[in-house]
C-alpha cells in the first residue's frame, strides 16, 4: 500500500526532527478485536501516516491566526477545509476547540471505522465506506470516546495523548473493518486523518473492536 512510506523512513524522519529540533505531530493506531466471550482474537499496532490537507490547513491557520482564502476551491493554494459532506468550509480565527472525543452513539465525529480499503488520499475528507452506528445489518454500536489527556515522558521529552473508542457488533453477522479515521467536531465535522489498516479485521457477531489513536510530539527541550 505504501512503497515509499516504510517504517525505516519514519524512524529516520523522527531522528531528524530531534536533531533539527523541529517537533512534528506523529500518530500510531492500535487495533484490538475480541470475540463474544471477551477473548482477544486479533491485536496489532500500525503507524498512522495520513494527516490530510484539512489537518495541515487548520494547523497553519491556527499558527498564523489567519482566515482561509475562500471556500470556492479546495486544494493547493487554498486554506480552507472540506467537510465530510463534501462542502468546502471556512477556517475561522474564532472557531471553537477541535473535539475528537464523542458521546455514545455519536458516529458523526470522533474515531470512525469503515469497510473500504481505497487508498489514502491527502485530499480525503471522509471514510471510504463508514460503518454507521446501530444494530442493523452492517452496523456497529459506537461507544463513548473519552477526552484525551496529555501525558509527558521526561526521558524522551515527549507528549502523548491517547484517544480510544470501542465498537460492539450486534448486527447479527460478522463485519470486516478495513479503515479508521479521526473526524473532528469544529462546529462542523472535519476529517483529519484516514488510515487503511495494515490488515483488515473481522469482528464476529457479539464481538468487539477497540481502536486507539496515540498522538505524539517529541520536544527538543
Amino acid at each position: 500500500m505504501h512503497p515509499i512510506k516504510t517504517e525505516d523512513k519514519y524512524l529516520e524522519f523522527e531522528k531528524l526532527s530531534r536533531i533539527l529540533q523541529i517537533p512534528v505531530p506523529l500518530a500510531h493506531l492500535g487495533v484490538e478485536v475480541k470475540d463474544k466471550d471477551g477473548r482477544i482474537t486479533e491485536s496489532f499496532k500500525d503507524r498512522s501516516h495520513s494527516w490530510n490537507r484539512n489537518f495541515y490547513n487548520s494547523l497553519y491557520c491556527f499558527a498564523c491566526y489567519s482566515e482561509d482564502t475562500g471556500t470556492g476551491t479546495f486544494g493547493a493554494g487554498y486554506l480552507n477545509v472540506k467537510l465530510f459532506s463534501g462542502i468546502n468550509n471556512a477556517i475561522s480565527r474564532t472557531a471553537p476547540e477541535m473535539q475528537l472525543s464523542a458521546s455514545i452513539g455519536s458516529d458523526g465525529y470522533g474515531i470512525q471505522i469503515g469497510t473500504s480499503d481505497v487508498a489514502e488520499d491527502f485530499e480525503g475528507y471522509a471514510l471510504g465506506a463508514k460503518i454507521e452506528h446501530g444494530s442493523g445489518s452492517g452496523e456497529m454500536s459506537y461507544q463513548a470516546s473519552p477526552v484525551g489527556t496529555p501525558t509527558y515522558t521526561s526521558g524522551t521529552k515527549t507528549w502523548d495523548t491517547v484517544f480510544e473508542r470501542v465498537f460492539n457488533n450486534n448486527s447479527g453477522s460478522s463485519i470486516i473493518v478495513a479503515e479508521a479515521g479521526l473526524m473532528a467536531n469544529i462546529s462542523s465535522y472535519v476529517l483529519l486523518s484516514r488510515d487503511i489498516l495494515s490488515s483488515a479485521v473481522t469482528v464476529a457477531e457479539a464481538g468487539q473492536l477497540k481502536i486507539t489513536y496515540t498522538i505524539s510530539m517529541a520536544f527538543p527541550a
